[in-house]
């Protein structure tokens, strides 16, 4: 499954399979958005001549921002099941769905987005390295 991001200060697409990967711009900064174990995380690239997918390398290879927000819908139950399973009237379970899972994949790029406008993420410098010199 792919999303599309083509809104006005952001550009990108996101592919969602047996993992998340996600690359774009931000106005002129590119970023990254990938999948941990239990979140996803938004790398935010400073140098304008980095590209989405010379990502990850902020805090390595140029400095940057990070936002991470931990993912309630999981892959699996998304890809797995589409529908709301009732035991009886009263206690119904809850399955997230495709649809549940692109919504907060969404809201979790543009809540990063927002504090990245906003300058409400915390800058990540590069290391310097004596070793690479």
């Amino acid at each position: 499954m792919t999303i599309q991001i083509n809104n006005k200060d952001c550009k990108g697409t996101i592919t969602i399979n047996d993992k998340f990967i996600g690359h774009g711009t931000i106005n002129s900064y590119s970023w990254l958005l990938k999948f941990t174990s239990k979140s996803l995380i938004l790398e935010i690239a400073e140098d304008p001549n980095i590209t989405a997918q010379d990502l990850p390398l902020v805090g390595f290879g140029c400095g940057g921002w990070i936002f991470e927000q931990e993912l309630i819908t999981t892959l699996q139950d998304a890809l797995n099941k589409t529908q709301t399973i009732h035991d009886d009237k009263v206690h119904a379970q809850e399955v997230h769905t495709e649809s549940d899972l692109i919504d907060e994949v969404l809201n979790i790029l543009n809540t990063g987005i927002s504090l990245f406008k906003t300058n409400k993420l915390e800058y990540i410098p590069a290391v310097n390295s004596a070793c690479s010199q």
